[in-house]
């Protein structure tokens, strides 16, 4: 589950963050930033803003972002990728997100395939061998899910 794995998968986020939001939640670029990247919408949106005593509405473009999606960078080491997912959202829901979704990794080995899922609303996290379950989406979270 370490050496030369592949992630796929997305992890939506709900609320979105918005701008600079996006920052305070931290993404370690040399290691989970390889695997997942924010998936990143720009949204237009009407303000409403007093200049020189005159109201004016006007639209604007803000950055948000709605998930966590696959990079797409190939193989890289998973060691660690449990824990700094489990970070991510502990980090996410503390600040009133929720968070849903599975990452599906896939290692050089026959067999090697292993799925992180995040379930009610980012509070639960599980890890586990699809090659020991061999079930629907729902049975292999059912049977995963651990506090």
């Amino acid at each position: 589950m370490g050496y030369n794995t592949y992630v796929t998968g997305v992890l939506k986020i709900s609320p979105p963050l918005v701008g600079d939001q996006i920052e305070t939640v931290p993404l370690d670029a040399d290691y989970l930033g390889w695997f997942l990247a924010w998936d990143i919408e720009r949204r237009e949106i009407e303000a409403v803003v007093t200049v020189e005593g005159q109201t004016i509405t006007t639209t604007t473009h803000v950055r948000v972002a709605v998930g966590l999606a696959e990079t797409g960078n190939g193989p890289g080491k998973a060691y660690k990728l449990v824990e700094q997912v489990r970070e991510l959202v502990t980090a996410l829901v503390e600040k009133g997100r929720t968070v849903n979704g599975s990452l599906r990794m896939t290692g050089a080995d026959p067999g090697d395939v292993w799925r992180i899922v995040v379930l009610d609303k980012g509070r639960l996290i599980a890890d586990g061998s699809f090659a020991q379950i061999e079930h629907s989406e729902n049975e292999i979270a059912r049977h995963l899910v651990t506090e």
